[in-house]
């Protein structure tokens, strides 16, 4: 793990540090952060779209590590922002199934989705991105059943920081939190209005959002809304036997009102006024969406059959579980089967690149539904409260963040869909332990003769068969074959390890290369930055003439 760690932090700083983008994202935020510095404060006299958590974390990071303001700093800062982000993730995998496999598979899989950071070095939706990780490791904390206000409170806090760093993103993931507490509540009554209530806001939210463009943007309103009903579906099937006490909704709240104090306070101190505050955070992003929107066409049809198998898939998974007396296994192995689709399918479209990232578009049309409609793969698997509150917090995250893509697809597309991978890759562990099929292939007949009714029975030996299979692939302790088997299995997946880390050596060649065969930029500050002759030669000329006038 750590040596596809090194690996990949050897690409993330070439690809990072290999071009010099025209639309100069980094350049604008590098001079918000300048004017900030000089004593111009946010919004009133430094304009920025964003809010002051980035503000206040970029100055913690140059303080902490003594760089200056620089390109060179913002692209290293960069780089190791993408890998936090990235072991982050794996982390979230690897305490969740204890198997090293899924996690080197989720830490290759979530980078090649978030390298697109590379071509916009230093935007604060790369601390966006770090907060969500964490999130997702935070809760991995909550299977303990030990500090559990104070995880939650953190969580908050995350939440806090992340809505005041971009708004919209705080809300996703407040309603997220909202939908996922609320139904872990034990009070029924309470369980009722707030799990309610917080379902009524997911499945409103897209629908307010993208009330402005509903004419051009309605299939991705449907996809979202649909995906959003899905997980409360979901959700609704997936509630413990053992609820968290009311009290413990008061440690999330209070986290996240205790973050944004403290970044209002921040920006207060640095200047700026309380009318500007409200300005920057809040009236300046109404109505953006009317000036300026980008997404693909994702298409009524392609949009309404997706959702119709996600729904069919939650179904069968769900309330015609009844259905599958004679086969209890069968629920599981249909959620195991979607699980390995989707992180292909998220694998292979992940070391593509482009700048208009439509390539993802029927990644997400399908993957966002499946995964809402199955991501509690075995739906009586979590024993407890403790094992259930991270993966349903997590899921609710990932399928409110789809968000994210509006309303600006770019690369904002692979932002909205990267947290799909861990919570595919946990869910099919989740499937492949399942108690409906007893631990055991042994407990499952082969032919199941008992079976009588067809369609039972050709779903069975489906079942049965997906159920071998993932067992072989991914070894699990007592699931299944026989002991004389596990060092082959091991060994398996051994070979599939070190087959990721020679791809991702193959890539980290690749990007040495590109980045070796181009020229240094000669420009002060991007020392480690590199381009094509000419463009490096262009931007030379420009700064000489800037200070021959005197600039």
């Amino acid at each position: 793990m750590l040596a596809l760690a090194a690996v990949l932090s050897l690409t993330a700083f070439y690809k990072v540090c290999t071009g010099f983008r025209f639309w100069d994202d980094m350049g604008y935020v590098m001079l918000t952060q300048k004017t900030l510095a000089a004593g111009h404060p946010l919004y009133d006299q430094t304009y920025t779209q964003y809010g002051p958590a980035y503000y206040a974390w970029k100055q913690l990071l140059h303080a902490a590590t003594g760089l200056r303001l620089s390109h060179d700093s913002t692209a290293l800062f960069t780089t190791a922002t993408l890998m936090a982000a990235v072991l982050l993730c794996a982390g979230y995998v690897a305490r969740m199934t204890r198997s090293l496999l899924l996690t080197v598979l989720a830490c290759f899989g979530v980078f090649y989705l978030l390298q697109v950071l590379m071509y916009e070095p230093g935007h604060p939706q790369e601390f966006c991105v770090l907060l969500l990780a964490a999130m997702l490791f935070v809760s991995t904390f909550l299977v303990t059943g030990r500090h559990t206000g104070a995880l939650l409170g953190l969580l908050g806090f995350l939440v806090g920081l992340l809505g005041m760093t971009k708004p919209n993103l705080g809300v996703y993931a407040a309603v997220a939190g909202w939908v996922s507490a609320g139904n872990l509540l034990a009070d029924r009554r309470l369980r009722l209005i707030v799990f309610g209530s917080g379902a009524l806001a997911a499945a409103a939210l897209p629908v307010c959002l993208m009330r402005h463009n509903l004419e051009s943007a309605g299939d991705y309103c449907l996809l979202t809304s649909g995906a959003a009903l899905l997980l409360i579906g979901r959700l609704a099937l997936s509630r413990p036997k053992q609820g968290l006490p009311w009290r413990v909704l008061v440690t999330p709240v209070a986290g996240c009102l205790a973050a944004v104090l403290a970044c209002a306070a921040y920006a207060l101190a640095k200047g700026t006024s309380m009318a500007g505050l409200i300005h920057g955070l809040v009236l300046q992003h109404v109505g953006y969406d009317k000036v300026y929107f980008r997404w693909p066409e994702f298409g009524t049809d392609e949009v309404v059959l997706s959702l119709g198998v996600g729904l069919l898939l939650w179904a069968a998974t769900g309330p015609a579980r009844a259905f599958w007396r004679d086969a209890p296994w069968v629920p599981t192995a249909i959620g195991f089967s979607v699980a390995p689709a989707v992180l292909a399918i998220a694998l292979l479209a992940g070391p593509w690149e482009g700048p208009t990232f439509d390539w993802l578009k029927p990644v997400f049309t399908w993957c966002v539904p499946l995964v809402a409609a199955v991501g509690m793969m075995s739906v009586q698997s979590p024993a407890t409260v403790w094992e259930t509150a991270p993966r349903q917090i997590v899921l609710a995250l990932a399928v409110m963040s789809a968000l994210w893509g509006y309303p600006v697809w770019g690369s904002q597309a692979q932002f909205s869909f990267f947290l799909f991978i861990p919570v595919t890759i946990v869910g099919t562990r989740d499937a492949l332990r399942g108690p409906e099929w007893g631990l055991s292939l042994g407990n499952i007949q082969h032919p199941p003769s008992n079976i009588q009714h067809p369609t039972r029975q050709a779903a069975a030996r489906i079942g049965c068969w997906l159920l071998d299979v993932g067992c072989w692939m991914f070894p699990i302790s007592g699931a299944g074959a026989q002991s004389a088997s596990r060092p082959v299995r091991s060994g398996v997946s051994w070979i599939a390890v070190l087959g990721i880390l020679c791809l991702s050596v193959v890539q980290a060649n690749r990007a040495s290369r590109a980045y070796h065969r181009l020229a240094p930029s000669g420009l002060p500050g991007s020392s480690l930055l590199r381009m094509p002759p000419e463009q490096s030669g262009f931007y030379r000329q420009v700064l000489a003439s800037a200070r021959a006038h005197g600039r």
